[in-house]
């Protein structure tokens, strides 16, 4: 039997739910913020920025998966892109939105979580991916 953050980890790695986030941010359907399309920009820019440096760190670092598969695109580990993703996204809307810091960092902790559960990555992946997603999406704001 599956763990709800496992089923949650898992439902992460589908293409198509990558698309959703993707067209979710930019429509920004629950109309957040006081400018719901600007913020969906800059947390579509953070994911850009924030895969860019996950993407260059994963290269340059070249740590190995607690579970290497074959089907991964990128088999180096660090950092967590997930979970850099997830909180330099939680990272913006919080700035923006004060009300909704403790449930963005919230599902931005449970993406998190739920990669050491799959083994896709070990502790030190994610924390890594964790801050560098915080650093990320200030540098975001802050080049605004």
């Amino acid at each position: 039997m599956k763990t709800p953050i496992r089923r949650i980890s898992n439902l992460m790695d589908i293409k198509p739910f990558h698309s959703l986030i993707a067209v979710l941010i930019i429509l920004n359907l629950t109309g957040v913020g006081s400018d719901p399309f600007r913020l969906s920009m800059l947390a579509l820019f953070a994911v850009l920025f924030s895969s860019m440096i996950s993407i260059v760190l994963k290269y340059a670092f070249r740590s190995v998966r607690p579970e290497h598969k074959k089907h991964r695109i990128i088999e180096y580990g660090f950092p967590s892109s997930h979970s850099q993703i997830a909180f330099s996204i939680a990272t913006i809307y919080s700035h923006y939105v004060p009300a909704i810091t403790i449930p963005m960092f919230l599902v931005a902790s449970l993406v998190a979580t739920g990669r050491t559960f799959v083994k896709a990555h070990d502790y030190k992946d994610v924390l890594g991916g964790c801050v560098l997603g915080i650093i990320t999406g200030f540098l975001v704001i802050s080049l605004v």
